[in-house]
């Protein structure tokens, strides 16, 4: 049976300057994290059945109105964080790599037959979105210039196609 996954992959909403190793979002991010809620109900994005983050608390924050009115945990994994200062671009790559791996795994084993899609919110930064748009095997060139910038609180949609192992361009859009 094919998979039915759907993946929102989202960088952080604007953050602020301090504390610098770990800064929280400014009064804007915090606008930005509630407009992506917002966007789920007016069903502009689908509602989430999973919710992924870095382990900075910017991340978490942005998905934190997420998480609340829908009574979801927030599953904070070292795989979204940046790339660490030790880990060079091959490593940080195949870090990527497995968290997407795992997220179409994961989610295959899960479905049934009367099972709703599995809905993957993750909230990242610039640099792992940077690497993941090469990584991402789509219907849409994804190196194109249109995907070359990500503001904060941008987001890119994608349904999975188990039948031919690619991810299929639902979505894109930003709140400034």
């Amino acid at each position: 049976m094919p998979t039915n996954i759907q993946f929102i992959l989202l960088r952080h909403a604007e953050k602020g300057i301090t504390p610098f190793e770990d800064p929280h979002l400014t009064a804007k991010g915090f606008q930005q994290a509630q407009n992506i809620l917002t966007l789920v109900q007016q069903n502009k994005l689908p509602q989430p059945t999973h919710i992924w983050s870095s382990q900075k608390i910017r991340t978490t924050q942005t998905l934190q109105p997420l998480a609340h009115y829908f009574s979801l945990t927030e599953q904070k994994t070292q795989l979204l964080n940046l790339q660490q200062s030790q880990e060079n671009t091959a490593s940080f790559r195949q870090r990527i790599e497995f968290f997407l791996t795992q997220l179409t795994e994961s989610s295959s084993h899960a479905q049934t037959s009367h099972s709703q899609p599995a809905v993957h919110f993750a909230c990242t930064h610039y640099d792992w979105i940077e690497e993941a748009m090469s990584l991402i095997s789509c219907d849409k060139n994804l190196n194109s210039f249109e995907f070359s910038h990500w503001a904060p609180a941008q987001y890119i949609g994608f349904k999975y196609d188990s039948t031919l192992g690619l991810w299929n361009f639902l979505t894109q859009g930003a709140h400034t």
